[in-house]
């Protein structure tokens, strides 16, 4: 979108984005037409092949066709450039093994959002100074409160656990995440705070477990459960009141809004086995912290005061970008491409 508004003809004739037909965006994108090309069509497999860079938030072969056989196409796309623009602050996920310079989806360049997280890529990932741009996510620019006090509203959105991946529907059923999460969405004491306080809530499950999502159910008129995909997050962040999450990156997004949030790390120490982190927990996340769901709702009205003075900390970690990052990052990849 920034390069469509502001780059000159001539700059963006040859910027090109991929897109499925079948994708909820694909209207939204009609007034960009001849700069948008259809998933797998065959100007989208010429344009793979001969393009200069790949500008993706994640790994090459997504442009592709998901975990495809041994094919030509596969070979060359990963011989070509890539600037990740990331999914998400690498604040409590450790993903060096996917993303760093010897892992199985290396990068060009890796883009950062604080020279703090630079160091962690340079370090732990293993890439040169060069190759980290310090520009902050050019979704960023776009966030702010929207939040209605007429309408309340919690976002509850954990993230991903490593271990379900691809795991039967019986087995997930099994696992604390889904045992857990299932019983807070029917806690008796949950629907009466949402009433009394005529709030909504909503379940948004991670992508990588949107396969389950029909697992859940509730059956209240204040709760509702919103399939990956179907509703953009960025409207999600900004129209809630509150967030609910773990360990997911999007409660740095969520800062930006400056409204409070909850964590839940009922699993932390199973958590931090299967996946790590690259800060420390309690130092990098604001607001209350119930160790278990039977604390959660003691935890729906943190004090203001609390609020502020842990927002103003983690502030100091993460919030060192000037606006707007999307700028930055076009003519960082302009440099690279002239």
């Amino acid at each position: 979108q920034y390069c469509m508004k502001h780059l000159p003809a001539e700059e963006k004739k040859n910027i090109f984005f991929i897109l499925d037909k079948s994708s909820p965006q694909w209207k939204a994108t009609r007034k960009y037409r001849s700069n948008v090309i259809p998933f797998l069509s065959f100007c989208h497999l010429l344009y793979l092949m001969t393009a200069r860079l790949y500008i993706a938030s994640d790994s090459r072969l997504h442009a592709f066709a998901w975990k495809p056989m041994p094919n030509l196409i596969s070979r060359e796309i990963n011989k070509h450039d890539i600037y990740f623009l990331q999914h998400g602050v690498l604040a409590l996920k450790r993903v060096e093994n996917l993303f760093g310079a010897s892992g199985t989806s290396s990068m060009t360049y890796f883009t950062a959002s604080s020279e703090m997280e630079k160091a962690i890529i340079e370090q732990d990932f293993g890439y040169r100074p060069e190759q980290i741009p310090v520009t902050g996510l050019s979704r960023w620019d776009v966030l702010k409160d929207r939040s209605d006090l007429s309408h309340p509203s919690i976002l509850v959105m954990p993230t991903w656990r490593s271990w379900l991946e691809d795991q039967s529907d019986e087995t997930f059923r099994q696992s604390s995440y889904y045992r857990e999460y299932a019983a807070l969405l029917n806690d008796p004491k949950l629907r009466e705070f949402l009433h009394q306080t005529h709030t909504e809530l909503i379940f948004y499950i991670h992508p990588k477990l949107r396969e389950y999502i029909s697992a859940f159910h509730a059956d209240d008129p204040l709760i509702r459960l919103i399939p990956f995909g179907s509703v953009p997050l960025n409207q999600l962040i900004m129209k809630c009141s509150m967030l609910i999450t773990d360990y997911s990156s999007i409660y740095i997004d969520y800062l930006l809004t400056d409204k409070p949030m909850i964590f839940l790390p009922y699993d932390r120490q199973q958590y931090l086995d299967g996946r790590g982190m690259n800060f420390d927990y309690d130092d990098v996340t604001p607001g209350p912290k119930p160790e278990t769901f039977n604390d959660f709702l003691d935890a729906l009205s943190p004090k203001e005061d609390f609020w502020k003075s842990e927002r103003t900390r983690v502030n100091r970690l993460f919030n060192e970008i000037q606006h707007p990052c999307a700028a930055d990052i076009c003519n960082k990849v302009l440099k690279m491409i002239r």
